[in-house]
């Protein structure tokens, strides 16, 4: 029997041995679903085209995660659209804002589509989404809803501006963003 003295540090040693465990193990591109239908867990932040799916070759595929419960202080990521989400919209938050999970979290399905011309922003369930423009790949949600979208109305509409009010503040808001985008564009021109 050989035995053999270590002279090294033994985190040092744990460290290399990670290192080299990690440099032979070959990793696979993140999928939603891998070949044991296994459902992954994701993030509150988590998106489709962070992931590398929002890809037109996926459109008309279904996926499934799992959403982990929200932390307390949760701030939701961003959403965009109402029933048909950008793929750069966050998963978890809009499947609350779709009705399909609560902050408890879930197991949500969704299904690539094509993308829109535009997404039409609105707030259900306590989740806020906002107008987007064209984007190439969208996506919705498939199966039964838990929430039947508690639309925030009631006290919003009592300190809601009026009709006029909305139209010159939307004006000249997508006026400043259509500014901006012009701006931009032509310095990459």
């Amino acid at each position: 029997m050989k035995i053999i003295k270590i002279t090294q540090d033994p985190i040092f040693l744990t460290v290399s041995m990670a290192i080299f465990a990690l440099s032979t193990t070959s990793f696979k591109a993140v999928n939603a679903q891998d070949s044991t239908n296994r459902v992954h867990e994701i993030g509150w932040s988590s998106r489709l085209s962070s992931m590398g799916l929002d890809k037109i070759d996926n459109i008309g595929q279904k996926y499934s995660f799992y959403c982990q419960p929200a932390s307390n202080d949760l701030i939701h990521s961003p959403v965009w659209g109402t029933e048909i989400y950008t793929a750069n919209s966050s998963i978890c938050s809009t499947a609350v804002h779709a009705g399909m999970i609560t902050k408890e979290g879930g197991k949500v399905t969704l299904e690539l589509l094509e993308g829109q011309s535009f997404y039409t922003g609105s707030q259900k369930n306590n989740i806020s989404s906002k107008d987007h423009r064209t984007t190439e790949v969208s996506f919705t949600f498939i199966g039964e809803k838990v929430i039947q979208n508690k639309l925030e109305n009631s006290d919003k509409e009592k300190n809601e501006p009026s009709g006029i009010k909305k139209v010159l503040g939307n004006s000249v808001q997508r006026g400043v963003e259509r500014t901006i985008e012009n701006a931009i564009t032509n310095i990459f021109r």
